[in-house]
């Protein structure tokens, strides 16, 4: 078993290759969408699109308006496609998908400040689809009404893997999945996934990487509503300082269902609901829960906070508590190294060892609020149990909190003692 966890990963940073500043073209009345990336795509002036500048054209122009078209559009060259911003500008698709990046030139496909969404409704339909080689960049993008596939959609290729990136974005309202990944891998980070079937799914490989982003209201009649990862070891989710919120599956995992290696770090899971782990639902790989909070769950069979029957795994510092289900009703766990972990209701928890759990006490959460961070979050209020309680000799305990605020706090959190909370707030009173 890996047992290595790293003390912080903040939001990680990926050098994309720069497209040199040449020649650009602007949308407008005399120039489509089409036609400008038609533009890009040969370096020549398309259908009323004008050249400004020389060299290879490498940016597109769209202003302020919306802009329909009704076929689908390829992007055979790395291309930037700025907005005027996410309000101001709306691309509007009637094609299989509105931009494909195609995998035989190896394209970027980078978008910005726009919103991009389906023309109807009665159409099959991908927002944004790169096949690797290919890869996207989005920033500051909504994806929204697509109804076949997903709002994203990063197919396999050759092979080769490749990073993608999505960046303070809103991916909603998509039929099937906000965002689905068949490998490669995949950096989020200030991002809202909701309101669609799944909010992303990994299947069969790939590794997700989310920072500081919400994921809610997803809902799906299968397994895995909020997040759902297949592949066993060749699927990977790393979620940080992020919120899991009112996902629901009718199956199992309605935060998180994973079949592959799981890292929770610093993260929320709450009004979650599934059969089997309402929170949480994890079996096959390893999991590494740290410093998570798991509160008003519900498993409709049991398990409502997080559901584990997996390899050996470590979960330390974390809160299971106010989670309801039939059956175990804050956490089912077996094959785990424990540590420190706040459990209101034992029933179904069973490490294989554990060391200063703070067993069958309320850890006294308040409700759940914008504490200063990214993401909403539940403080501990004074008197709680899981302030101090972690030494601040620990080597494992996290040195930053779901806000990306410092660990430890000593004096302020009212306690009297030195040391690291439990959960994923550090409290400030």
């Amino acid at each position: 078993m890996n047992r290595l966890v790293p003390r912080l990963l903040g939001a990680l940073l990926v050098c994309v290759p720069g497209l040199a500043r040449a020649a650009s073209v602007t949308v407008g009345t005399t120039c489509s969408m089409a036609n400008a990336v038609a533009s890009s795509n040969t370096n020549t002036a398309t259908g009323g699109c004008v050249r400004s500048g020389s060299g290879l054209i490498d940016t597109i122009n769209v202003p302020a308006g919306t802009f329909t078209e009704t076929v689908e559009i390829v992007v055979q060259r790395s291309v930037k496609i700025i907005g005027a911003g996410r309000d101001s500008t709306t691309f509007v698709s009637g094609g299989a998908t509105a931009l494909f990046a195609h995998r035989g030139y190896r394209p970027l496909l980078d978008i910005r400040n726009l919103t991009l969404r389906k023309r109807t409704q009665t159409q099959l339909s991908a927002g944004i689809r790169a096949d690797a080689p290919a890869r996207i960049a989005l920033d500051n993008v909504r994806i929204t009404g697509f109804d076949f596939q997903s709002g994203v959609l990063l197919a396999n290729g050759t092979g080769e893997e490749v990073t993608s990136t999505i960046t303070n974005c809103l991916i909603d309202n998509n039929r099937v999945s906000g965002v689905r990944m068949e490998s490669g891998t995949l950096n989020v980070t200030g991002t809202t996934v909701s309101g669609n079937a799944r909010g992303f799914e990994v299947d069969p490989v790939g590794f997700l990487n989310v920072y500081d982003s919400t994921i809610r209201d997803n809902v799906t009649s299968g397994n895995g509503a909020g997040i759902f990862i297949v592949g066993s070891s060749s699927g990977q989710l790393h979620l940080y300082r992020s919120l899991i919120r009112n996902n629901r599956a009718t199956g199992d995992g309605g935060g998180v269902y994973s079949l592959g290696q799981v890292y929770l770090i610093n993260a929320t899971f709450t009004e979650n609901r599934a059969a089997r782990g309402g929170g949480l639902f994890h079996a096959g790989a390893e999991s590494y829960l740290y410093h998570t909070t798991f509160s008003g769950n519900i498993g409709d069979s049991r398990a409502g906070g997080a559901y584990h029957d997996a390899g050996q795994s470590l979960w330390y510092f974390n809160v299971f508590a106010n989670n309801t289900a039939p059956t175990n009703p804050d956490v089912q766990a077996h094959f785990i190294t424990a540590k420190y972990n706040v459990v209101e209701d034992t029933r179904g928890y069973t490490p294989v060892s554990s060391s200063n759990d703070v067993l069958n006490q309320d850890p006294k959460l308040g409700a759940l609020a914008n504490l200063g961070g990214a993401t909403l979050a539940f403080p501990l209020l004074s008197g709680s149990t899981a302030i101090d309680r972690i030494p601040s000799t620990d080597g494992d305990a996290q040195p930053v909190d779901q806000r990306n605020f410092s660990r430890p706090v000593n004096g302020p959190d009212g306690s009297g003692r030195n040391g690291f909370d439990i959960g994923a707030i550090e409290q400030r009173f």
